[in-house]
């Protein structure tokens, strides 16, 4: 069985990668905790489909994103 969690770290303007770091290391420890290894991360690419307005006005374009997940495998 595996659990595939969102993931976004939170850090203010001065913080860097260790802040981000340890809140990936607390998520993986929440999920330890409840029986899953983690496995790794990967990005989920994504399709977010344009506007077309109103007679055009305030149209917008057709983007992707890519939205970070963190894979877990149950022991």
């Amino acid at each position: 069985m595996y659990k595939v969690v969102p993931f976004n770290a939170s850090i203010g303007q001065n913080e860097g990668s260790d802040k981000a770091a340890s809140q990936l290391e607390v998520v993986i420890g929440q999920w330890a905790q409840q029986g899953f290894d983690y496995v790794g991360m990967e990005h989920i690419p994504t399709f977010v489909a344009g506007n077309s307005g109103c007679m055009g006005l305030g149209a917008t374009p057709a983007t992707s994103r890519q939205f970070p997940v963190l894979i877990f495998r149950g022991r």
